[in-house]
């Protein structure tokens, strides 16, 4: 079965990583694979400990069991939640449409 992202409209937003960069190198300090997770829209922390501890995420082809798992998320980092592949993006730019006589 497929995994569903927590949120009503995650699915239906595009996201589109930004250009740009930093002129200096800048050191990447490494986080934990749930927060990880929690950065990419993947719900709460609560929830990505969940979808980690039973097995659904994978970096760079290695299955990661322990969501206190260190990692470094370089830009376009490959990893795997469940059947579905992504990249670790870490600015993204978010495009909403609302249509003409739509009031929030």
């Amino acid at each position: 079965p497929g995994l569903q992202r927590a949120g009503a409209c995650v699915d239906s937003v595009k996201r589109y990583a930004s250009a740009g960069g930093s002129k200096g190198k800048a050191k990447i300090k490494p986080i934990t694979a749930y927060k990880l997770l929690q950065s990419q829209g993947f719900g709460s922390r609560k929830w990505c400990k969940t979808l980690i501890e039973t097995g659904y995420l994978h970096v760079e082809g290695e299955d990661i069991t322990d969501p206190n798992t260190k990692l470094e998320p370089t830009e376009g980092l490959p990893y795997r939640v469940g059947d579905d592949e992504f990249q670790f993006r870490s600015k993204a730019t978010v495009l909403l449409n609302k249509p003409v006589g739509y009031e929030c």
